[in-house]
C-alpha cells in the first residue's frame, strides 16, 4: 500500500506546477497504482478482524479453559471475557486494546461491506513536500449510516491499519508473556508433500529458501540482497550415498 501510494506521489507530481490548490491543500486523484491501495484496504481489514477472532480461540487452547468462547472477539466483549474463563488481567488487556482501536477497526470492515466503499475519501494532499495520498476512514463508523460520517479527524486508512496490526501483536505478545510464554523466532519451512517419493532416481530441484538479507539503494533503484538455499533431489554418484544435497544460490545475473 505505502508503495503503490509513493508511485502515484510520483505521478502527480508530474504536473505539480500546474495543478492550484485551494485553501485546504487537497485535490482528488485517480491513478492505477491507486487501485492496488484500493483492493488492500478492505483486503488487510478482513485479516485484522479474522485475526482478533481468532485470539480467544487460541487462548482457550493454551490456558485449557472449558466451554465455547463467541465465534468474534466483538460478541466476546460485550458480556466480558471473564464470563468465559479468563482472567481479569487477561480481560482487561484485551479490553483496552478493544477500546483504543480494536472496536473501531471492526465497525470500519463492517461498513465497508454494508454501507460504503472505503475509497471514496481519497485525496492527493501537500501541505509538505513532497505530498502524500490519504484515504480517509470514517470518524464514526458505529453510526452505520452514509449520511451521518464525519471525516473532521482526518484518519488515514494506511497508518491506521499498519498500527492496527502492530496493536493485535503487540496484545498477543503481551498475554502470551503474562502467562509464560515466550515469543521465539520465526522459522521458515518448507512442505513438499507434493513431490511424492524420492525412489525414483533423478536431478530435479524440490524446492528454495529464500530470505531477503538486505536492501540497498542503487542507481537504477532498490537493490534487493539475497540469501538463497536450493533443495535438490541428486542421482547418488555411489551406493549408499544420500540423493538430498543443498547449496547456497547466486543469482542468474551474478552466474
Amino acid at each position: 500500500m505505502y508503495a503503490a501510494e509513493a508511485q502515484t506521489v510520483t505521478l502527480v507530481r508530474s504536473y505539480i506546477k500546474q495543478i492550484e490548490f485551494g485553501p485546504d491543500k487537497k485535490i482528488t486523484v485517480s491513478a492505477e497504482p491507486l487501485f492496488y491501495v484500493y483492493a488492500q484496504i478492505p483486503t488487510c481489514l478482513t485479516l485484522l478482524i479474522a485475526m482478533q477472532n481468532e485470539i480467544l480461540v487460541i487462548l482457550q487452547k493454551i490456558m485449557n479453559i472449558n466451554g465455547e468462547v463467541p465465534s468474534s472477539l466483538n460478541k466476546a466483549m460485550k458480556k466480558g471475557l471473564c464470563s468465559y474463563g479468563f482472567s481479569k488481567e487477561i480481560h482487561q488487556a484485551v479490553k483496552s486494546y478493544w477500546d483504543t482501536g480494536g472496536k473501531y477497526l471492526r465497525d470500519v470492515r463492517d461498513i465497508n461491506e454494508h454501507h460504503l466503499a472505503l475509497v471514496d475519501y481519497s485525496y492527493f494532499k501537500y501541505e509538505n513536500e513532497p505530498g502524500q495520498i490519504v484515504i480517509y476512514l470514517p470518524d464514526n463508523p458505529e453510526v452505520k449510516s452514509q449520511k451521518k460520517f464525519t471525516y473532521l479527524n482526518e484518519i488515514d486508512a494506511y497508518e491506521s491499519i499498519a498500527s492496527g496490526f502492530e496493536s493485535l501483536n503487540a496484545l498477543v505478545e503481551s498475554i502470551l508473556e503474562n502467562i509464560g510464554i515466550n515469543p521465539t523466532p520465526f522459522t521458515p519451512a518448507l512442505s513438499m508433500g507434493q513431490m511424492g517419493t524420492l525412489e525414483e532416481p533423478q536431478n530435479r530441484t524440490l524446492g528454495l529458501m529464500i530470505n531477503i538479507q538486505s536492501r540497498e539503494a542503487s542507481e537504477q533503484g532498490i537493490k534487493i540482497i539475497l540469501d538463497t538455499v536450493e533443495i535438490k533431489q541428486v542421482v547418488p554418484q555411489k551406493e549408499g550415498h544420500g540423493n538430498i544435497s543443498l547449496r547456497k544460490m547466486k543469482v542468474d545475473s551474478e552466474l
